[in-house]
């Protein structure tokens, strides 16, 4: 009988952890706390593209 009892604990163990994570895959968007992020804020981080066949150390020695 006290095999019994813990497969029934596993099993409402394992249903409340699949009920708990599916509740929090509902939500959309960062979780609460998060700064806002803007399309401009990323643009602006974004750094220019390398010049194509050219390394680092050439772009510095053209310049």
């Amino acid at each position: 009988m006290n095999s019994a009892l813990l497969r029934i604990l596993a099993m409402l163990v394992a249903i409340l952890t699949v009920a708990v994570l599916s509740g929090c895959a509902d939500k959309p968007g960062p979780p609460p706390g998060a700064p806002p992020a803007t399309i401009n804020q990323q643009q602006n981080s974004q750094q220019a593209p390398p010049t194509y066949g050219q390394t680092r150390e050439m772009q510095k020695e053209g310049q």
